[in-house]
């Protein structure tokens, strides 16, 4: 067994370029979320854990835990998690430990597990586009400032939005729902919040998007964005069956 391991993280470790999600730059955890063979299973492989005590959750988008698991004096890890049982909505496949965090964002229906893509990166001067099956793509502003997430939506053309603040691994802090408006602006104020990791989860339509956010005594620092959009043609952009 010990040795199926080692040669397990020596795979991950020359594969790391492949890796569909590596959560920064400075990230020492080696991460993959990979579709099961089966219908409604992930697999998850992780290298590199330094046997510190690590976390391996799903959650929705409503805050709810659907498994959490620790691993602690572990280098590797790999474990299929089947998701038979789960409603159909969104969700989160996260891996995190002090020093370290890897997610990966998915919607779940009775016939698809469809995960969301990383945000264009070079969207983020002028707003990200989202587009939601309408005439036109809806654009997110997402700024912060001090202890503030500053939001704001544009081309929402009367679409139904949801707006959530989500604490991860935890329940929801703020959620509001949009109906009949053209535009939205909102200063989202994290003081007096416990520090930690969250995310914020916006959805127009039948397109959805997640910022996920660090806030820290001294401030808040935006980090990556996954998005789940809708094709001209209304269809979802991927799919993983």
């Amino acid at each position: 067994m010990k040795k199926q391991v080692n040669y397990f993280v020596a795979m991950i470790l020359c594969a790391t370029a492949l890796f569909v999600h590596p959560a920064a730059a400075s990230s020492q955890v080696i991460a993959r979320f990979t579709p099961g063979e089966t219908a409604k299973t992930i697999e998850v492989q992780l290298a590199n854990l330094q046997k510190k005590r690590t976390q391996v959750a799903i959650q929705d988008v409503h805050g709810k835990l659907w498994f959490s698991e620790y691993i602690d004096a572990e280098d590797g890890y790999t474990k299929k998690l089947n998701l038979t049982g789960m409603p159909d909505g969104a969700y989160l496949c996260f891996v995190q430990n002090k020093s370290d965090r890897h997610t990966r964002a998915f919607r779940l229906t009775q016939t698809a597990l469809t995960f969301f893509e990383p945000s264009d990166p070079s969207n983020s001067g002028a707003g990200v586009l989202v587009h939601t099956g309408g005439s036109r793509p809806c654009i997110a502003r997402i700024a912060a400032a001090d202890q503030v997430i500053r939001l704001q939506l544009a081309n929402l053309n009367q679409q139904d939005a949801l707006i959530r603040l989500v604490a991860l691994g935890d329940g929801v802090a703020f959620e509001q729902k949009i109906t009949g408006e053209y535009g939205y602006a909102k200063h989202l104020n994290l003081k007096g919040m416990p520090p930690g990791r969250y995310f914020l989860y916006i959805k127009i339509g039948d397109a959805s998007l997640i910022q996920y956010v660090r806030f820290e005594p001294d401030g808040l620092q935006l980090e990556e964005m996954q998005r789940l959009e809708q094709s001209e043609r209304g269809a979802l952009a991927t799919t993983k069956n």
